[in-house]
């Protein structure tokens, strides 16, 4: 979060724009993934590995930083 005012961003508006993102994510990804033909396994590696990673989040869910 801290990176928000390198764009001109306050934290507040850099975490409305994450949350924007992951809820589309999360809307929108069982859809994605059958348009994609992936398997249930693929579906879930990717989206948890690569699509919305953990460590995407570190410094997301420290408000400290």
């Amino acid at each position: 979060m801290r990176e928000s005012e390198t764009y001109g961003l306050s934290r507040e508006e850099g975490r409305a724009i994450i949350d924007h993102l992951v809820s589309a994510i999360h809307d929108n990804w069982d859809d994605a993934a059958e348009v994609a033909r992936l398997s249930a396994a693929d579906k879930q590696n990717l989206r948890r590995k690569q699509i919305l990673p953990r460590a995407a989040f570190f410094d997301y869910w420290n408000p400290s930083h």
